[in-house]
């Protein structure tokens, strides 16, 4: 493990700097842009913060490659940090990305009803049956 010539942190920053944007969403499964402003949005309402040794925008990027590959071991290659220094941001970043969640996510009323493809689609029945029950 430490062995690449270069950072998980300089390698984030060159695929948001010069990469196309599709390059981010392949690896992150979020446009580059938006990668930006939803750290932006965590850092100014105090949610995250830059440590000495993690910025916040390798937080959020660590945060964002597990969550899309489930990939926790290879993030501590990737970033080289050991998987304490991952989990822990890991876990960081997750709270501070669910306290947003009032802010980005609003649940179906009687008056916004569900999604027909959600309502009809038994992949998603475990996660939605408390909703169908009552709607």
């Amino acid at each position: 493990m430490h062995k690449r010539p270069f950072t998980g942190l300089q390698n984030l920053e060159y695929m948001l700097q010069h990469d196309k944007p599709q390059v981010c969403f392949n690896v992150m499964r979020m446009h580059s842009d938006a990668l930006i402003a939803l750290c932006n949005r965590l850092v100014s309402s105090g949610l995250m913060q830059d440590s000495r040794h993690v910025q916040a925008i390798e937080q959020l990027g660590i945060f964002m490659r597990i969550i899309a590959f489930d990939c926790g071991r290879k993030c501590a290659e990737i970033f080289q940090h050991s998987l304490e220094t991952i989990s822990r941001y890991f876990n960081s970043t997750l709270r501070a990305v669910t306290s947003l969640a009032s802010e980005f996510l609003q649940l179906s009323t009687s008056s916004t009803p569900f999604c027909p493809k959600l309502r009809k689609d038994k992949r998603f029945w475990p996660y939605f049956k408390i909703f169908f029950l009552y709607f």
